[in-house]
């Protein structure tokens, strides 16, 4: 157990874990209560649950595996192995090959029971006072997995202590454990800005201060109209005298980025608006004018479960000083988009910026139109964000508006469901600023870097273009030699 203590607070947990059951078979003696306390140190709240289960499968049939911590119990087998010659720990060498033989009959036998649990090991070595043949009492197993939870409780680990009491059935006796972790979960939710994930979490509450607590919540945001809108779905009483909205919709707009009243936004769902979102977006540029074009993807956050299961990008937003489009992907015809992003992606005059637009090209990507195979003339603003100031400017695209524009992007819409038609208005407003910000969040940080470094958006644009021109010519001269041909797209 000291050495077990030692390894962990080298962060080596699964290590201390495959110690503490060493010292659990050399010493059949230790408290089972003590075992569990070392390993909740350890990290270990997996293995806990599953050494449990392998009693309650002995005391009364098979017991429902852990819904989590699968992989880690395959490879907890794999590293009893690779510990069979020495474990050094503090200048001490612990000798475990004695149980190596054990851990890998332990290991094969999981993997013909199809996928038993890793305490399998534990059981077989302390065969002398708790063996497969029976000799813990269901009032020990009890014991043990109360224990268990009360500890988990103890420090607050609330998800985990829902897990154990689900697995074990313990939710009568600890009926507040379900009702505590959806309260702390609804919390980290409203902490992250998730809000419509933390109203999903209590969707079938009855809990009515964790409903206040969402609406309050807003308001404390200055989010006046949804939390208006929420305190009438919850049906909650809750007084708003006009003085107070009127402040809470002040203080959200000297906090928060919004869009320019004259900044018009359409919502591209027909060939005739397509057309339009071509004459505007494709403009050619007049005498030095830099064309810069804003883009962005939503799709529907994997947590919703209605919907294909396949989850693929719903909108398109390309954003210019002129206005804001968005392309409804989930309807719109291919054929009848493509001509308009094929063009846009590849022109040459035109910058478009992105925030981590990486991850977006990769959802396009997935949907194989050719269309977005290729995009040139990219400005990745993260990382023209850490050129300028490093990591000063914080993370993510509201920090980044913030230290730049003196105003957050407020992401409490992020996470809605954007495959439903037609969208909220708050959806549309979202999805609109998310890409006109970045065209101001362009002009910013290169108009700062021009003053320190003498840099003008046209000669980046121009460094841009000739850097993939030259990548062009080498992938195509690399591919060539090889006898592969030309590809169609650089990175």
């Amino acid at each position: 157990a000291a050495a077990a203590a030692a390894v962990n607070t080298a962060k080596r947990t699964s290590l201390a874990a495959q110690l503490l059951l060493l010292a659990r078979m050399e010493c059949p003696s230790m408290p089972m209560p003590e075992l569990l306390r070392l390993l909740l140190e350890a990290g270990q709240v997996s293995l806990c649950s599953d050494l449990l289960g392998e009693f309650a499968e002995d005391a009364a049939g098979p017991a429902p595996k852990s819904s989590r911590g699968g992989k880690n119990r395959r490879r907890r087998g794999d590293q009893a192995q690779a510990m069979a010659s020495s474990v050094a720990v503090n200048n001490c060498s612990v000798d475990v090959a004695r149980a190596t033989s054990s851990c890998a009959a332990a290991t094969a036998a999981d993997v013909a029971a199809g996928g038993a649990s890793s305490s399998a090991p534990f059981t077989a070595a302390a065969g002398g006072t708790e063996a497969r043949s029976g000799g813990v009492t269901s009032a020990q197993l009890k014991e043990w997995t109360v224990c268990l939870l009360q500890l988990l409780l103890e420090r607050r680990q609330w998800r985990d202590a829902n897990t154990v009491a689900s697995r074990f059935n313990l939710h009568a006796e600890f009926p507040h454990v379900r009702e505590q972790f959806r309260v702390h979960k609804v919390q980290r939710l409203l902490q992250k800005g998730l809000v419509e994930m933390a109203v999903m979490a209590c969707h079938d509450s009855t809990d009515t201060a964790l409903l206040r607590s969402i609406v309050e919540h807003l308001l404390s945001q200055g989010q006046t109209d949804l939390a208006l809108a929420y305190r009438d779905r919850f049906n909650l009483h809750i007084a708003l005298d006009e003085a107070t909205l009127e402040e809470t919709r002040r203080m959200f707009a000297r906090t928060y980025l919004t869009l320019p009243t004259e900044v018009p936004v359409c919502f591209v769902d027909s060939a005739e608006k397509v057309e339009l979102a071509k004459q505007v977006l494709l403009r050619e540029p007049q005498d030095h004018e830099v064309r810069v074009v804003g883009m962005d993807c939503e799709w529907r956050p994997k947590h919703f479960k209605k919907g294909p299961a396949a989850i693929q990008v719903s909108i398109l937003q390309l954003g210019c000083r002129e206005g804001v489009f968005i392309l409804d992907l989930l309807h719109l015809p291919p054929a009848v988009y493509a001509p308009l992003v094929a063009e846009l992606f590849c022109h040459p005059t035109i910058v478009k910026c992105g925030f981590a637009f990486s991850g977006d090209m990769k959802m396009l990507q997935a949907a194989s139109q050719s269309c977005f195979s290729r995009l040139s003339g990219l400005v990745e603003l993260e990382d023209l964000a850490s050129l300028h100031s490093g990591s000063a400017w914080g993370r993510g695209l509201s920090d980044a508006c913030a230290y730049y524009l003196g105003k957050k992007l407020c992401k409490v819409d992020r996470m809605s469901d954007w495959e439903q038609r037609p969208l909220t208005h708050r959806q549309l407003a979202y999805a609109a600023l998310d890409a006109y910000c970045l065209v101001d969040l362009t002009w910013e940080i290169t108009s700062r870097l021009q003053e320190r470094q003498a840099w003008t958006l046209q000669s980046m644009l121009t460094t841009i273009t000739s850097t993939v021109a030259t990548a062009k010519q080498r992938n195509a001269k690399s591919r060539t030699s090889r006898g592969k041909g030309p590809t169609t797209a650089v990175k």
